[in-house]
């Protein structure tokens, strides 16, 4: 018969087994999301992009706010946060640089979205017609979005391995790219494709973005060159600049990169861009409605 210190060890052995695992970070993260207003999902399993292996994706968070007018039927408006949880005990290092628009080509294009409302403008069409709904829809994430206004961004990171007792580490991507990185791709390409694809189409309003995000139960550092040395700091967020090309998925996507402490402060965030994004479209109702309508009619005459 087991005694009380046999189920006690028992006990804590699952926990550790759990915790390691990263079911506890991911409760303890979707948690928050709910309280937050979001609908949750876990492990939700997404097809591989271009047929490839199917992948599981931590959670799936959605968040969506409708707004009517009287001669008009209600539009709805979605925010995705898909999130791919690493409880390693392994901090990881991403490398950054001050953010540069010859360098980095940062654009709207970089984060995900559905609807007619996120039919980026051509460069010839921001350039001569800044006032057409396109370009000021452009513009507008470029001015308030935080993935594109950052002042550093980052395209390269390592895992930091501890090596023997000597307080010596080893750095390399290790297994990060296959557990958390190519996850956060496969989900967003599959979500795109068919996870909202029923809520919106070309003939409505409605409109989706999506927040792909590795949240770290461990350290998080930034490492960068100062005056030519290079230096390392912890920190809580960081956003990665991916790019990946596939058949069902070209270019470049941002991907922000934060610390378990920081999620309250991460929901806090997206909750305000929503919101003003939100009230922008809102106000812009009218020339969005007439922008759909040319889509249509285009579409019918191809």
């Amino acid at each position: 018969m087991a005694t009380q210190k046999d189920v006690k060890q028992s006990k804590e052995g699952l926990l550790k087994a759990i915790y390691a695992a990263g079911y506890l970070l991911e409760n303890e993260v979707g948690r928050e999301l709910e309280h937050a207003g979001y609908q949750v999902q876990f492990n939700l399993n997404c097809d591989g992009v271009d047929g490839g292996v199917a992948r599981d994706i931590d959670i799936v968070a959605t968040d969506a706010m409708s707004a009517g007018w009287p001669a008009h039927s209600p539009t709805w408006y979605y925010t995705q946060v898909v999130a791919a949880c690493r409880a390693s005990v392994q901090p990881m290092a991403f490398f950054v640089r001050k953010t540069s628009p010859n360098t980095d080509s940062l654009s709207p294009s970089a984060i995900p979205t559905l609807g007619a409302a996120f039919d980026w403008p051509s460069k010839q069409l921001l350039e001569e017609h800044p006032e057409a709904i396109q370009s000021r829809i452009y513009n507008f994430f470029m001015k308030n979005d935080h993935r594109l206004t950052t002042p550093h961004i980052s395209n390269q990171f390592c895992v930091l391995k501890p090596r023997g007792t000597d307080n010596t580490w080893e750095a390399s991507q290790g297994e990060a790219y296959n557990e958390v990185l190519l996850p956060l791709v496969n989900a967003i390409s599959y979500l795109k494709r068919v996870g909202l694809e029923h809520k919106i189409t070309p003939e409505t309003l409605d409109s989706a973005v999506f927040h792909p995000v590795i949240i770290l139960r461990d350290k998080l550092y930034s490492c960068y060159l100062s005056s030519g040395q290079p230096d390392i700091r912890e920190t809580d967020h960081v956003v990665f600049k991916r790019e990946y090309i596939s058949k069902n998925f070209c270019g470049n996507i941002l991907i922000d990169v934060i610390t378990r402490q920081y999620v309250p402060e991460y929901i806090g965030l997206i909750k305000v861009e929503t919101h003003r994004l939100r009230k922008f479209l809102e106000e812009n109702f009218d020339d969005l409605e007439k922008h759909v309508a040319a889509l249509k009619s285009k579409s019918a005459n191809i």
